[in-house]
């Protein structure tokens, strides 16, 4: 009899199996065969009902997989992703460790279906017509039925435990069918509701997701009435080959692993998996308190260390799984384990990874309460991280960064360290400030935290705005500091490695300084670091040249040669001079021409164009150029057609050509004069002035003269006197320059309502993350809304980010549980040094302006199902039709951004379905998003089909339909706040009446 034969038990990972199923027990899978023989007579057992409450802080608790009846290999290849975590496996993701809040109640009804005790019939049966395949074992038994897992977290108020633990042992009493047992009360409905979340596991789908204890009684005692929904919980299985002597597995492992080795990996993956469970419930738990105070920098930064560590252990797991897989096979032994999970490695991850975190984050909890206490002694809590403050500020810049034009504020400036090195400092400049605000009310006290930004503070300080102050009236009664009349605005453009950066040092030096000797004699104007070579002497003596300090944050970047050294726009703005109120505002911009490629002059080229938009207006457009060149770049005609597809043609007459290093050229254009002239005579968009009036010469080389000397190097006389007169020549030239803008050309206005081709397709190109997030929120609504007794609704809270970012698609997003949803939450990837902390390819990145926080709204009114769906018709619609306008009016035929974006949102969700429970609600959305994209693509294939193109003026009313779309208007407004923030941020303003930086590095008190 088959009884007598070694059986194996496994649950029931994969539910397709059956009796007579041929079974891989390596793999964990139903092996398929093209037929089965007759199973015969079958026997069926009921076998009586499972169910205990299990407490949180029980060993039991600790390994769920082991709680549902798994055995050792079945745990490992769950662990190991050899097969998929879906229903009762499931449980392995569940999102938060186990502790003293929380309960389990394990359930399980059985019917087990078995073949009669028949030798023979059995052996007539495990003889497959097929001997070749991966089976290992056969199917002579299984039981099916109900088998869930609740995991109910209770709030940590030992009261309210005492009566929820009351509420759940009723709840057994009644699954048990135990007769006469108390039913669930409403009173009970409404303390489970409000005092604790449940998460259903159960192999039975109607189960995953309900969140009611009285929902699962019901259901589960409605059994008999429900036996069709049934589902395989258990295999019993009996080896092929001692019964059918011919049979001949192929393909597949054969070598069992010892069980102190499975013991090994799977307290190695519990214990690390562990870990992450407590230390991303312990930053979930504390995100609202810390936000809410301003320290969004610091918390963003240990979830992205949360996610680093999670990704070591994705490795480990990887690494693992081949590794097993080997040792099944015969390719490798149990000694390579060690090497992975070595106690070596273990150290470095528990004691430093996870320890730098769990300190950090305290720390950080501390802060949070020292800050709340702050803002009760009536302090403002400034982060200068978030208003761009770098290390080449000073006093002056940081006020006017802040903005601080209020005679009563007080600004006590320190950082984390300053404040634990100096206590007894900050508590008298901290308890003198309370002292001057309870004597006068009207006073402002600001702490200005100076520890998330590069400028090195070296002591604890007070500033005042006082002199800021009268500085900003004087301003205001000439008006506004961008009006048109105050502040003239230069947009420089030039090909990579012209010289821009040294041409606006120079040019700001040449309008401050009339000679040569009194540049000499004073501190001269950094407006940037710039960084060259010069040769002196009769030998020809080589000396690197740097004039100004090159900081992570700088916007310069000189380790690549070819590419532009400049890396995005930046605005440096300074008085013309001592006694003009008239600042100047010159626009640097990434060079074109770079050596990555045209692609990477059309990126910088929509970002200058994205930057110009958010300008009031423009003086000049001003191409830097060289004398005597031989050929001019492709990429000149290029931008000059670029430009003028976003502006009209009355910007043509602020069209200014600059030539530098001139000298050479007795101030001239030289040959690159017929040059430009042939370039302009072929260009569409109008006649482009060129002549004597708006062309100037300059020479840079009296400027890098003057930077030489600051550097301490040597000259003869006779070098000296002829870079005086070019230092005077280069003067002259500049305030005609200024003349010119001043008196012959007519300010040129930045509509924002002129309608054109290229300001329509980075409009589009902004609104693509916009209309996809509501998309996919109003998917969730429409979800929440199927449900009869969910009262919710989730709604989208942009937040905007203060410094430079970008998301990477390739990084996993950091999961947030927001009611029922796993959502993403985007940690910004900070821009360090031009680059992005992460390291995936840099084209796998996308400048943001915002992050998109979500909040559950409960007890809302019950939404509008028709109304959502008809605006996610409307949406899908819109996406084709700005797509197909895309894709005809730019190079941009094989990148459909709205459809990559969908993709990218479809991958996200599926991460969370496969990654962390519950995850029902996820999954639904998966199929509703596919649904999306295939109806996007039908629109899409529809207008290819007929052809048809809307007209400029028709996408212009879709784009401001679009706009007023309930979730678009408020991304769209933290898409331009961030904008300007940006703008700010690389900003660099010079004062007029203090050149010198002032350094409030040293302190005082």
């Amino acid at each position: 009899m088959h009884s007598s034969l070694p059986s194996i038990e496994r649950v029931a990972i994969d539910t397709s199996g059956g009796l007579g199923s041929l079974y891989n027990q390596y793999s964990d899978s139903i092996v398929p065969t093209s037929s089965r023989n007759s199973l015969g007579d079958t026997i069926q057992i009921e076998d009586p009902v499972k169910c205990d409450l299990i407490d949180g802080r029980r060993k039991k608790s600790q390994n769920l997989l082991a709680l549902i009846g798994m055995r050792e290999n079945a745990r490992l290849n769950t662990l190991l992703n050899f097969v998929p975590r879906n229903r009762l496996a499931s449980i392995i993701n569940h999102p938060y460790p186990m502790n003293e809040y929380t309960r389990l109640i394990y359930y399980s009804y059985t019917n087990r279906k078995t073949l009669p005790k028949d030798a023979a019939a059995f052996r007539k049966l495990s003889q497959p017509k097929d001997r070749h395949t991966d089976a290992t074992h056969i199917i002579t038994s299984f039981s099916s039925g109900i088998s869930v897992t609740l995991i109910i977290q209770l709030v940590p108020n030992d009261q309210i435990v005492a009566q929820v633990d009351a509420v759940l042992k009723k709840c057994v009493r009644i699954l048990k069918g135990i007769h006469k047992a108390a039913p669930i009360t409403s009173n009970d409905e409404n303390l489970m509701q409000q005092n604790t979340s449940i998460i259903a596991y159960s192999n039975i789908s109607d189960l995953t997701g309900v969140t009611s204890l009285g929902d699962v009684c019901q259901f589960i005692n409605r059994r008999h009435e429900n036996a069709e929904i049934f589902q395989p919980l258990m295999y019993y299985l009996n080896p092929i080959q001692p019964l059918d002597p011919e049979y001949a597995h192929t393909n597949f492992p054969s070598i069992p692993i010892e069980s102190s080795c499975h013991r090994k990996i799977e307290e190695y993956l519990l214990k690390y998996l562990d870990i992450l469970k407590r230390w991303k419930q312990s930053l979930d738990s504390k995100e609202t308190r810390i936000l809410s105070v301003g320290l969004e920098e610091p918390f963003y930064e240990l979830q992205r260390r949360w996610l680093n560590l999670k990704n070591l252990y994705e490795h480990d797991v990887q690494l693992l799984k081949v590794l097993v897989n080997d040792i099944r096979s015969g390719r490798s032994d149990t000694s390579r384990v060690d090497e992975i999970i070595s106690k070596k490695k273990m150290q470095t991850i528990y004691n430093n990874k996870v320890k730098s975190i769990v300190e950090d984050l305290r720390d950080l909890e501390h802060k949070e309460q020292w800050i709340a206490d702050l803002i009760k002694q009536k302090f403002q809590y400034y982060d200068l991280g978030k208003f761009g403050i770098l290390q080449t500020d000073s006093e002056l810049t940081i006020k006017e960064k802040l903005n601080l034009n209020d005679p009563s504020n007080r600004i006590l400036c320190a950082s984390d360290c300053l404040r634990k090195n100096n206590a007894k400092k900050f508590n008298r400049l901290h308890h003198d400030l309370v002292e001057q605000d309870r004597k006068n009310p009207a006073s402002h006290l600001i702490y200005a935290d100076f520890s998330y930004c590069s400028f090195p503070l070296k002591d604890i300080t007070i500033l005042s705005s006082q002199d800021h102050s009268e500085g900003q009236k004087r301003s205001k009664k000439r008006g506004n500091s961008s009006s048109t009349s105050d502040t003239i605005n230069i947009l420089l453009l030039g090909e990579t490695g012209v010289g821009k950066s040294t041409f606006i040092n120079a040019l700001a030096n040449y309008l401050i300084f009339e000679t040569l000797d009194e540049a000499e004699t004073s501190q001269p104007v950094v407006l940037m670091p710039v960084s060259f070579m010069i040769t002196t002497g009769d030998h020809f003596e080589e000396h690197i040249v740097k004039f100004g300090d090159s900081d992570d944050s700088s916007n310069e970047d000189f380790s690549h040669p070819g590419q532009s050294v400049t890396q995005r726009c930046k605005s440096y703005v300074f008085h013309l001079n001592d006694t003009d109120q008239t600042k100047l505002r010159i626009i640097d911009t990434p060079g074109f021409g770079d050596t990555r490629g045209i692609e990477q002059d059309h990126k910088n080229m929509q970002h200058i164009l994205e930057y110009i938009n958010n300008l009031t207006h423009l003086n000049g457009i001003c191409f830097l150029l060289k004398p005597n060149s031989a050929r001019l770049h492709i990429s000149f005609q290029s931008y000059l057609t670029q430009l003028f597809s976003l502006f009209d043609t009355n910007a043509l007459n602020n069209i200014i050509f600059c030539f530098t290093s001139a000298r050479s050229t007795f101030y001239t254009p030289g040959d690159t004069a017929p040059l430009i002239k042939t370039v302009l005579t072929t260009l569409s968009i109008g006649n482009v002035p060129f002549s004597k009036k708006n062309v100037f010469c300059f020479d840079s080389e009296s400027f890098r003269y003057l930077i030489a000397r600051q550097n301490k190097i040597r000259f003869d006389n006779n070098e000296k006197e002829e870079y005086e007169r070019s230092w005077k020549t280069s003067v002259s030239e500049s305030k005609r320059l200024i003349e010119y803008i001043r008196k012959d050309i007519t300010v040129y206005p930045i509509d924002n309502n002129l309608q054109s081709m290229k300001r329509a397709q980075f409009t589009i190109l902004g609104m693509v993350r916009p209309i996809l997030e509501t998309i996919r929120n109003s998917l969730r609504n429409l979800i929440l809304c199927s449900k009869e007794s969910v009262n919710t609704r989730l709604e989208l809270d942009p937040k905007v980010i203060s410094y430079p970012s970008t998301s990477c698609m390739l990084c996993v997003p950091y999961a947030c549980l927001v009611g029922r949803f796993w959502v993403a939450k985007t940690i910004p990837h900070k821009i360090e040094n031009n680059r992005c902390i992460c390291e995936c390819s840099p084209d796998q990145h996308s400048p943001i302006h915002y992050m998109l926080n979500h909040k559950l709204v409960k007890n809302s009114p019950k939404q509008d199902r028709d109304a959502i769906s008809h605006l996610l018709v409307r949406l899908c619609r819109a996406c084709a039709q700005f797509s197909h306008f895309l894709k005809h009016s730019t190079d941009l035929s094989n990148h459909d951004p709205f459809f990559v974006g969908l993709i990218q949102l479809i991958s996200e969700e599926t991460h969370f379905c496969n990654s962390y429970e519950p995850n029902d609600l996820n999954t639904k959305l998966v199929a509703d998003l596919r649904t999306q994209q295939k109806e996007y693509d039908q629109h899409s294939n529809e207008m290819e089909r007929k052809g048809t193109h809307k007209s400029l003026a028709d996408i212009y009313d879709l784009i401001n339909t679009v706009r007023k779309y309930p979730m678009m208007h408020e991304q769209l407004v933290a898409i331009n706040e961030g904008q300007r923030k940006m703008m700010k941020l690389y900003e660099c303003e010079v004062s007029r009446t203090s050149r010198k930086y002032v350094d409030i590095s040293d302190g005082s008190s």
